[in-house]
């Protein structure tokens, strides 16, 4: 959830920035459909790069952490699984925080 609402944050922040740079862009004519295609393209692959490389560093993150634990413990390490349907949720709940953050911004 705190990953979600700061890549949702992220975006939100992408938009504000730039909006000098769209009244420039508006007042040379650019329609605000391309700015926005622009916006949405910038801040989809925000999102795709954290997701990308943000799942597997923390898979292995997650699996380095059950064998040192392991290691220290009289207890043998559980057996490891990948929970899919909750990398699934993360992704669809990332995927809509930031575009309902990307809808908001662009609204303003």
């Amino acid at each position: 959830m705190i990953a979600a609402l700061g890549v949702a944050v992220l975006g939100a922040f992408l938009v504000t920035v730039r909006r000098r740079e769209f009244a420039i862009l508006a007042t040379v004519g650019t329609g605000n459909k391309d700015m926005l295609v622009a916006t949405a393209v910038e801040g989809a692959a925000a999102v795709l790069g954290t997701l990308i490389v943000g799942i597997p560093i923390g898979l292995a993150l997650a699996l380095l952490a059950v064998r040192v634990l392991g290691a220290s413990s009289s207890y043998p390490p559980p057996a490891t699984s990948v929970p899919v349907f909750d990398l699934t949720a993360l992704v669809a709940l990332v995927l809509l925080t930031t575009g309902a953050a990307f809808f908001i911004a662009l609204e303003r």
